[in-house]
């Protein structure tokens, strides 16, 4: 119970490191990246530095409602020739000709240029801390885990990490992600540009 701020998301971890960048003097803005960031960690099957963001907040010195779109758009090589010439009749549901530019980076950066007060090296600790550390797998994960077994296998570095000793982890188990808490050191420490333009950028595309 409080009588000054709460804060929800989609997992205990997420929420708690909103919880304490609000305790640290944080503003709403400066929590939502905070457990966003977590969530990407913790929630990988729905949320991460390869999707979007998209976020309303009423800024009561400006006693406005203001909404940031993040989401990104579609490559600018991905036309409807692109893909009718590789014998496609409608653009894949899975797999890298799925994916638009991300919007998640640029859109934390964005709001925290614009109404937070903390930085994002501060932001992303506990996010880097669960990925670096590891945290305690849930069944929903699990089960996504085993569910999509197939599909990750297809993937060297996805098996590396998900599918350890060849299978999916089980309620528990700690799931580590070290290159994911890499990329986010360097984010942290380099902004957007390290990943839109810079070593992160380079990675996504040669990938």
């Amino acid at each position: 119970m409080g009588t000054k701020w709460m804060i929800t998301s989609g997992h205990p971890l997420a929420s708690q490191a909103g919880a304490a960048i609000l305790d640290r003097g944080g503003n709403a803005v400066d929590a939502a990246i905070a457990a966003n960031a977590v969530l990407n960690v913790v929630r990988p099957h729905m949320c991460g530095i390869g999707g979007d963001a998209f976020i309303i907040l009423y800024v009561a010195r400006e006693k406005e409602i203001k909404a940031l779109n993040a989401s990104g758009r579609s490559p600018y090589k991905a036309t409807r020739d692109f893909f009718v010439k590789m014998g496609m009749e409608k653009i894949p549901d899975k797999g890298i000709l799925t994916a638009t530019v991300p919007g998640a980076v640029d859109g934390w950066i964005t709001a925290l240029e614009n109404h937070g007060t903390m930085s994002l090296e501060t932001l992303l600790q506990r996010a880097i801390e669960y990925a670096e550390g590891g945290f305690p797998v849930y069944r929903e994960l699990s089960l996504v885990i085993e569910n999509e077994s197939s599909l990750l296998e297809r993937c060297p570095d996805s098996k590396r990490i998900f599918l350890t000793n060849g299978r999916p982890p089980k309620p528990g188990e700690l799931l580590v992600q070290n290159d994911l808490a890499e990329s986010l050191k360097k984010i942290a420490e380099g902004g957007k540009d390290t990943f839109y333009r810079g070593e992160l950028g380079r990675a996504l595309v040669k990938f």
